[in-house]
């Protein structure tokens, strides 16, 4: 039986704690070094436990190799200086040699980086604010200055509080961490501390090495064309064509073009279609859309899109070989049988492979790169999708929306197979496959922010609202946090008539009031004349509170409200109360200004 740990350290030139709790159970251990006790030797000790597991955050490049050099008995300095140098050393190479010099001897899972690709990585604070957490409590001394024995115990328990997040935060991605302990058990896969992409590509590897014969590192050295002279015209499937002006004369411009730059917008009937990196997407005004009588709107999305491009057009990295399709086709139908048998597990396993792949074909640091088929899948799947609201509005149906992979279409009941005709087929021309969703009524702020109202053929309601971009309702990990209770008004306002002063009014949660920014280390924080210790602070608008400001340190005179003059009550410690003092119609105005855009007053007079 595993014995899981959750565990954070704190380190100052002249003190050294860790604190370490049970992930299940209530076994836990305080260590400390420093000139009131020495416990190196428990670290040790503990370090040697068997089949014990430690879990932290960003503790692979920072706790980790820490807490073996206090296994050591090492001094305080030295433990400082460590640490110094893991935080500010900017040669990777460098920190990465102390990392294996104090290598961990248990088995250490970094949550950091199971959630997070490098680039879009958030501190532990600011998930405290997206997860509710009762305490916001920044740093509570300067790293590089000495402690004072009475602040000893301070720190103690600020690095609990650290632990007690990290531990909840690891119940809360449960799945996540269940799910790559399943990975291994079935693949054989330590991807405990990898994110979905990296998790989806390490199961490609080995899922393709096996299936080629040949062992993973032969694949990783072997030579990548790098395609530096590549043009866009090279990067089009064959079965894009066009009968319009409009599209005609962009795909022309693809293909007569040098180089790879995918920019472009065309105008067609009436529509702004905009092309880039990040797929297709029309500029969408604001608006509430309802239907005619007798009319509904469909959204027809290409099923598994990029991976679907890949298996029909046979495209595969030049170095990998041909080999490589019949492997991705082979992952892509064992993902829909395991999806039809309800073999969870091996469906989302399968389902990181296929599309954790697509990204790196741009890497050329990754095994999968090649730009040509990263291009193509990019280009010609938006050239594809464009042929189909070529042929929608040429038959008659008006074009909504698109978006990526997916075309909204205004369609007549009484036309509904000419528009099922039509989608045959693009998906007879294109290879592709549709999933059809139906709705009643569209409220959206833009392409990328929307409720959809879910119906049946009858143009009823199904009870479904789907929710996307800035307008869902819970916050998602590293996000970020303002004020859901916008969001909450907004949802009851257009999906259950609710007047929003009611929803404000009467919502309990005080967590749903709040915001929270974390400033640079140029700046400090201002709470009417008292500067704040902490860098990142939660709070709400209030009747009576003070401004928040954002002062640059090297010149004071320079300040910047962090809630637009608003009066507001810092909530880093919850306090229960009844009477919070909210200032209701501060976020009443907030939500009103959202609908304003959706629906602009002058209309509504009317």
């Amino acid at each position: 039986m595993k014995h899981i740990f959750v565990y954070d350290i704190e380190v100052a030139p002249n003190y050294f704690c860790a604190v370490v709790s049970g992930y299940n159970t209530k076994e836990g251990h305080v260590f400390e070094i420093s000139k009131r006790c020495d416990d190196s030797k428990a670290i040790a000790e503990f370090l040697q436990r068997k089949d014990t597991v430690l879990i932290g955050y960003n503790n692979h490049t920072y706790d980790d190799p820490i807490f073996v050099a206090a296994s050591e008995g090492q001094s305080n300095r030295k433990l400082y200086n460590l640490s110094k140098r893991l935080i500010e050393s900017e040669e990777e190479k460098d920190k990465w040699s102390v990392i294996r010099k104090y290598e961990m001897p248990l088995r250490s899972v970094d949550l950091i980086r199971m959630l997070f690709s490098k680039k879009l990585r958030v501190g532990l604070k600011s998930l405290m604010v997206t997860l509710k957490w009762h305490r916001i409590q920044d740093l509570p001394f300067s790293p590089d200055d000495k402690l004072p024995e009475d602040m000893f115990d301070t720190v103690l328990e600020y690095c609990g509080n650290d632990v007690a997040f990290t531990k909840h935060l690891a119940h809360t991605v449960s799945d996540q961490l269940n799910l790559r302990v399943n990975i291994q058990k079935e693949f054989g896969l330590d991807v405990m501390s990898k994110d979905g992409v990296a998790t989806g590509v390490a199961t490609l590897l080995k899922l393709y090495s096996e299936l080629t014969n040949r062992t993973e590192r032969v694949v990783k050295n072997l030579k990548h064309n790098p395609h530096e002279n590549l043009n866009l015209r090279e990067c089009i499937v064959p079965t894009v064509e066009f009968e319009s002006k409009e599209f005609s004369e962009l795909l022309n411009r693809y293909k007569t073009q040098h180089g790879t730059d995918i920019k472009e917008k065309v105008r067609f009937n009436g529509k702004t279609y905009s092309y880039g990196i990040g797929g297709l997407h029309t500029e969408d005004e604001s608006g509430l859309l309802i239907p005619e009588e007798g009319e509904v709107f469909i959204d027809a999305d290409v099923t598994s899109f990029y991976p679907s491009i890949v298996i029909k057009y046979g495209l595969y990295p030049s170095h990998l070989g041909v080999e490589f399709v019949d492997v991705y086709e082979r992952i892509f139908n064992e993902r829909v049988e395991a999806k039809k048998s309800g073999d969870k597990v091996r469906n989302e396993t399968l389902k990181l492979a296929l599309n954790g792949s697509f990204g790196n074909l741009r890497n050329a640091y990754s095994w999968l790169y090649d730009q040509k088929v990263f291009f193509t899948i990019t280009v010609s799947g938006q050239l594809l999708l464009s042929m189909l609201c070529e042929m929608l509005e040429m038959g008659g149906f008006e074009v909504i929306s698109a978006n990526t992979d997916g075309v909204t279409a205004r369609v007549n009941k009484s036309r509904y197979s000419e528009y099922v005709s039509i989608c045959k087929a693009w998906e007879k021309r294109s290879m592709m496959g549709l999933e059809y969703t139906l709705f009643n009524k569209i409220v959206r702020r833009d392409v990328n922010c929307y409720y959809n109202f879910v119906c049946d053929r009858n143009g009823v309601s199904t009870g479904e609202v789907k929710e996307k971009g800035g307008w869902v309702r819970e916050p998602k990990i590293g996000k970020g946090y303002d004020k859901p209770i916008i969001q909450h008004a907004l949802y009851e306002y257009y999906v259950n008539n609710t007047p929003v002063e009611d929803t404000i009014r009467n919502h309990k949660d005080i967590y749903d009031f709040c915001m929270s920014q974390r400033v640079g280390r140029q700046f400090y924080v201002q709470y009417g004349q008292e500067r704040l210790p902490q860098r990142i602070n939660r709070y709400y608008a209030s009747n009576k509170g003070e401004q928040l400001l954002k002062v640059r340190k090297e010149d004071e005179s320079s300040k910047t409200s962090l809630c637009a003059g608003q009066t507001v009550t810092i909530f880093n410690d919850y306090e229960d109360k009844k009477d919070y003092d909210i200032d209701y119609q501060y976020y009443i105005s907030e939500v009103q200004k959202v609908i304003d855009v959706v629906e602009p007053p002058q209309l509504r007079l009317f």
